[in-house]
């Protein structure tokens, strides 16, 4: 199987280069973890 993809999304390296960059790649993962837990936990209290 051969995929073409057209679009830049794949050509930056995917991981942060530089403090400053890693700084805002972390604060991005942990809000997406936080809201993920808050979905989570509403979810489960609706099910009950």
């Amino acid at each position: 199987m051969k995929l073409r993809i057209d679009t830049p999304l794949f050509e930056k390296d995917p991981f942060p280069r530089g403090r400053d960059e890693y700084m805002v790649w972390i604060q991005r993962n942990l809000e997406f973890v936080e809201r993920r837990n808050r979905r989570i936990e509403a979810f489960l209290s609706t099910a009950e």
